[in-house]
């Protein structure tokens, strides 16, 4: 792959035809040596996955199983590789039945590839670092910038989607935060409200923070809807009750125009030192395709304090989307909001 966005898009579905996705996780190498993880995701969420991504690639830096001083690998006389299986081919026996259908099936892929606008931001003027020294949490700042960026995008608000993790419980997998809400809406009409002072918008980024920490710490602990919505609507269609203009029937079909995720990084504390002399190592996290069908996906991601990444994908068909102006708005919201803590911060020392 010639850069990032190459990379994800052959990790994310390759040309359509020559990988294939049939385990729980398939581990892609590529010619240049980069590395990369397409995981199925029914079995595990993305934390699990990365956990362990994350512990092969400190594990190599902490304990220098395949490289030597000279950051060369050491080559195959140096390393015990066990009783690792040589690799057979496979034989097919192929029948006018199974081509045709394997002819559809390409045929859908590439129709489904071409149709995916796919792109990575790359934020490297600063990281989560700051935004710590800002009193703030680092999800809560990226939730509320990438609602002043939609709104900048599109111009009207999105139903918005981040997964939370429901680990404090046996078998817990994910809740829904449903991250828009009175207080995000309030600050994002500060931000593009010219009238606004400073003071004005950083208040209600403060405000619209807080709502969402309190959102998110909720949904860990089983204080979410989504799960119960839609438990209620399975009972409902098991018994045949569900109607199409009941309440759950109309809630769970709302579509999530902006579907987002925070991957995890540095889940491997003391075997690496991501800010220090293993920041090369860095992961910028991985993708996943939109949701709706005019709507955006954005997994993103702090590797450490001084960079953001963020998947953002759209599909090309949408009137309504574009992958690379999304990613554009959200970097310039990022910017902006930034711009007024600063400035909010030096006008009350001024005055002290």
């Amino acid at each position: 792959p010639k850069d990032l966005v190459d990379q994800a898009r052959l990790l994310m579905h390759g040309d359509g035809k020559s990988l294939w996705f049939d385990k729980s996780v398939t581990i892609v190498t590529f010619p240049n040596g980069k590395a990369g993880l397409m995981c199925e995701h029914s079995y595990a969420d993305a934390l699990t996955n990365a956990h362990m991504w994350e512990w092969l690639m400190s594990g190599e830096a902490k304990e220098g199983h395949l490289t030597g001083p000279d950051s060369h690998t050491k080559g195959y006389d140096a390393v015990d590789v066990g009783a690792v299986p040589k690799a057979t081919r496979l034989t097919w026996r192929m029948t006018a039945e199974l081509k045709e259908a394997i002819a559809k099936a390409v045929a859908h892929n590439l129709e489904a590839i071409d149709n995916l606008d796919h792109t990575i931001l790359q934020f490297e003027d600063w990281g989560k670092g700051f935004i710590k020294k800002a009193r703030c949490s680092p999800d809560a700042f990226a939730q509320l910038a990438m609602q002043l960026a939609y709104r900048m995008d599109t111009g009207k608000g999105a139903l918005v989607y981040e997964s939370s993790v429901t680990r404090f419980f046996s078998h817990g997998r994910t809740e829904t935060v449903r991250s828009l809400s009175i207080e995000s809406k309030a600050f994002v009409d500060a931000m593009l409200d010219d009238k606004a002072s400073n003071a004005e918008r950083v208040k209600r980024f403060r405000a619209a923070a807080e709502k969402h920490s309190d959102l998110y710490k909720n949904a860990m602990v089983g204080q979410g809807v989504d799960r119960h919505l839609f438990g209620l609507y399975l009972v409902m269609r098991g018994f045949r009750w569900a109607k199409e203009d009941d309440f759950i029937s109309q809630a769970i079909r709302i579509p999530w125009t902006l579907s987002t995720s925070q991957s995890p990084q540095n889940q491997t504390t003391g075997r690496w030192d991501p800010n220090g002399k293993d920041a090369k190592m860095i992961s910028p996290g991985g993708g996943f395709g939109p949701v709706d069908k005019d709507g955006y996906g954005v997994s993103y991601m702090f590797p450490n304090d001084n960079v953001i990444f963020a998947h953002v994908s759209s599909k090309k068909n949408s009137q309504d989307t574009d992958s690379t102006r999304f990613k554009n708005n959200i970097a310039a919201a990022f910017k902006r909001i930034r711009a007024c803590i600063e400035a909010d911060d030096a006008s009350k020392s001024k005055a002290n």
